[in-house]
């Protein structure tokens, strides 16, 4: 009984579809069409070149000032200062790699 009302259930929309016509458009409707698909196309291809543009530019200035913020001689320097007075503060001992290497070969 549920197949036969299945199959009605088809039948009446397959039939459903026996008196559809053709529909019909304006003159010249796929030119406009086509022209307005080709329009967006070139905006968002313009749109795309300029944001990855943008971010190359931003990439190569982020580059730039990190570049020039960095001084190897000072930045050393200071550093070992701070290491030594945060190992002060905490009672950390710290020693370097190589002094590491000296004992293990010492002992």
């Amino acid at each position: 009984m549920e197949k036969t009302r299945i199959e009605k259930e088809v039948d009446s929309t397959m039939s459903s579809m026996d008196n559809l016509e053709r529909a019909t458009v304006k003159p010249f409707f796929y030119t406009r069409l086509q022209a307005r698909m080709n329009k967006e196309r070139e905006y968002v291809t313009s749109a795309g070149w300029k944001w990855s543009m943008a971010a190359v530019i931003l990439l190569l200035v982020m580059n730039a000032f990190t570049l020039l913020q960095v001084d190897s001689t000072d930045s050393a320097e200071g550093n070992s200062d701070e290491v030594e007075l945060l190992s002060q503060e905490y009672s950390v001992s710290t020693f370097d790699i190589y002094e590491e290497d000296i004992m293990i070969e010492n002992e």
